[in-house]
């Protein structure tokens, strides 16, 4: 399945569930857990700042993505994360998160 598709279920529901958040980036790896149960890695760059949307909106998201993973036949579990902008750049999280794929990332 592509990124693309599952990037495009990821920002549909996030503009459902937070019409105030502003995505700027949405980063997504398939990897396995350390049982080797496959997973999704989902990393969404918020143009904001994460703790404006709420911790406790934020950790029930999984809740409500994965119903919307299984209807485009995604089974694997999503693990997802929300960081800033300026904290993606400290972090160098593009790189870091999809191994060098040449993209733009948020990098100084």
């Amino acid at each position: 399945m592509s990124n693309l598709k599952l990037e495009n279920v990821v920002r549909n529901l996030l503009s459902e569930r937070f019409p105030e958040a502003v995505v700027e980036r949405i980063f997504i790896r398939a990897d396995a857990d350390q049982d080797g149960d496959k997973i999704l890695r989902i990393m969404v760059v918020l143009s904001s700042q994460v703790d404006k949307l709420g911790r406790d909106n934020l950790v029930g998201f999984v809740r409500h993505l994965r119903p919307k993973l299984s209807e485009i036949e995604m089974d694997d579990f999503p693990i997802v994360g929300f960081v800033s902008a300026s904290e993606a750049k400290k972090l160098k999280l593009g790189s870091a998160f999809c191994g060098g794929c040449g993209d733009e990332h948020y990098e100084d």
